[in-house]
């Protein structure tokens, strides 16, 4: 008999501990959200130092801009959306969003995300990992969207998808993390860029600012028009500094 007892009190204490390292890793739910700037998050219980974002803030709603963050509050955004197992829920609504800036970085998209603004500029330096935020989505659901690509992703679409919006334009700058990688994308005629990427990352390297013909971007001074190349158009490369 106490052998028995032994064990039911050893496998409620198991129980137990399973509950609380589930519940700790599952901080996804608004009871445990934070907000801060344009957004509403929860900080990822089984990743160190990393944040999903939840949906937008009363502040955030009201922004006609929205520039997907890579981290808040000093958290690296590892997801957008909320996850609850196998059932995915729209939580991200751009209510006023006019132009959506993302970005390219390993994140993962939990959730739908809905446009109610049906003449938005989306801007997309690549295609997402889900197709809750993508090219294709903005088409079909937003047929009078604006969409800007980077060179090399209207160039994949073109060939293997045959884009046939015609509302589907090639950006004319471009922020390369590296030779090949191109983070983030704007189109600008003339004057300043006033949309700035987010920080981007890169393990083992600290970024250091983006750069033209290795000399730091002016963000405040500079115009577009003054550097671009015969196509009139406009890349930035990152500059990293490697850790020791």
């Amino acid at each position: 008999m106490k052998k028995i007892y032994y064990k039911k009190i050893i496998g409620l204490f198991l129980i137990v501990i399973f509950v609380l390292i589930c519940s700790s890793c599952k901080n996804d739910n608004h009871f445990h959200a934070k907000e801060s700037g344009d957004w509403i998050y929860s900080v990822d219980g089984c990743s160190n130092g990393q944040c999903a974002l939840l949906g937008l803030s009363d502040i955030g709603k009201t922004k006609e801009v929205i520039v997907l963050p890579t981290e808040i509050d000093g958290l690296r955004v590892s997801r957008y959306g909320n996850k609850k197992g196998y059932i995915f829920s729209p939580d991200i609504v751009f209510d006023n969003c006019k132009k959506l800036y993302c970005n390219y970085s390993y994140i993962t998209v939990c959730t739908g995300i809905e446009f109610e603004n049906q003449e938005m500029e989306g801007f997309f330096p690549h295609q997402f990992s889900s197709s809750s935020i993508s090219l294709y989505g903005l088409c079909v659901y937003n047929p009078n969207a604006t969409i800007f690509l980077s060179q090399d992703f209207y160039n994949y679409e073109k060939k293997y998808y045959s884009i046939d919006n015609e509302n589907c334009f090639v950006a004319n700058i471009e922020y390369y993390l590296d030779d090949e990688n191109c983070f983030f994308i704007d189109n600008v005629e003339s004057g300043k860029l006033e949309v700035i990427p987010p920080k981007p990352f890169k393990d083992g390297y600290v970024f250091k600012g983006w750069y033209f013909n290795n000399v730091e971007w002016d963000f405040n001074n500079n115009l577009v028009e003054d550097y671009f190349d015969e196509n009139n158009r406009l890349r930035l490369e990152a500059k990293w500094e490697e850790l020791k």
